[in-house]
């Protein structure tokens, strides 16, 4: 079946998909199951639920996540870009949904309830976000739109975009989910080509709107002024110093799996925190190879598509690529001082249904578009 000449639908999947992509993705998979594993035994005990019930569900997750990475794979770019504008709308209209249905859990209400079962709907539509922006800016390729004021139309109709997915997860409210729309946003635009003094208005704005976040609302603010003070409320900051302790506890090889103790004293270890886990219980030497996976899923990844001539291909993997990196860094800055904290998961490796759909769901659009180009299209 895996013979260079099998022409079989699966054969002509084999050779085409960038399998060194594929597999640091199940590599991450797995490599959270072993932390997920670890990391959530005490907070299951604290809220009084079986020790092995946070990594049960995980591992449901981690199969599951695994299946959407090869099926999305399957399809074809073509197919990606039909429903890019479909897929979007329905990311929003889950998103309606938990603003007047979803549960608030932290003063935020960002989790709709299906059955037993929870989705982020934000998550969803950071993906989809991506797709529909590159499928708006992808018109700057065709004939029928090559003047200045079609371009200057299109980067509008853009920036609109931007700004009405941005309005949405901040009502949630959830600053960290908008701030990394604007980025990929930009980093959308930016592929483009779109030139530098246009580029600075956007850029202004999300500045002046930043500022407005700061003064309006209550947690941003005093997140903002413990990350500064470091003093302001110890009780705000108490995560971030048990999570730094726990990565400085760790030294170069960490303490063993399963050994952790600092571990214990963070409510969120399974989820925004486990970077820190992984620190103190693999050491530094593994935190950096984690963080040289991530960087080398991207680079690879923008490298395949530097050949590629369809601007909707392009922007859609430099935008997914650069949203999956910056996650990442988000979580990875939280947990070492270096950024405020925004409740944001490690890409594969948190603990999170929806966390782990959408992160697959990226890794899978990315292959499919990232498929050899020789001997024809998948066509699904």
């Amino acid at each position: 079946m895996f013979k260079r000449s099998n022409s079989s639908f699966i054969g002509n999947w084999w050779w085409k998909v960038d399998k060194v992509t594929m597999f640091c993705a199940f590599l991450l998979i797995v490599f959270g199951v072993i932390c997920v594993s670890s990391a959530s035994f005490f907070v299951a005990k604290k809220i009084d639920l079986q020790s092995s019930f946070f990594i049960k569900k995980h591992l449901w997750y981690a199969f599951a996540s695994i299946n959407v990475v090869l099926l999305i794979s399957f399809l074809s770019s073509e197919r990606i870009e039909k429903y890019a504008f479909i897929s979007y709308l329905f990311s929003i209209f889950l998103l309606f949904l938990t603003f007047f249905f979803g549960m608030e859990i932290k003063g935020s209400k960002r989790w709709l309830y299906f059955f037993g079962l929870s989705i982020q709907s934000s998550e969803f539509m950071k993906i989809f976000f991506v797709l529909m922006n590159a499928k708006i800016l992808s018109l700057l390729s065709d004939d029928n739109f090559s003047s200045k004021s079609d371009s200057i139309k299109i980067y509008s109709l853009s920036f609109l975009l931007c700004i009405f997915s941005m309005s949405i997860v901040i009502l949630q409210p959830d600053i960290g989910m908008a701030c990394l729309i604007f980025t990929t946003w930009a980093c959308q635009i930016f592929v483009s080509g779109i030139p530098i003094l246009l580029l600075a208005i956007p850029i202004v704005f999300f500045i002046i709107s930043f500022g407005f976040a700061y003064i309006f609302f209550d947690h941003v603010h005093y997140r903002i002024n413990n990350f500064i003070s470091g003093s302001s409320n110890a009780s705000e900051m108490y995560q971030i110093k048990q999570s730094f302790s726990a990565l400085k506890n760790g030294g170069l090889f960490g303490v063993g799996p399963g050994q952790g103790k600092i571990k214990v004293h963070l409510p969120d270890s399974h989820t925004d925190f486990i970077f820190s886990v992984i620190g103190e219980e693999f050491g530094l030497i593994a935190c950096i190879l984690l963080i040289a996976t991530y960087i080398f899923i991207v680079t690879r990844s923008i490298q395949k598509i530097q050949n590629e001539k369809n601007l909707f291909s392009i922007l859609v993997v430099s935008g997914l690529s650069m949203e999956f990196l910056i996650q990442a860094m988000i979580n990875i800055g939280v947990n070492i001082q270096l950024l405020p904290a925004k409740g944001m998961t490690l890409p594969f490796i948190s603990y999170g249904g929806s966390s782990m759909l959408s992160a697959s769901l990226l890794i899978g659009i990315i292959l499919s578009i990232n498929k050899k180009r020789y001997g024809g299209l998948i066509k699904i």
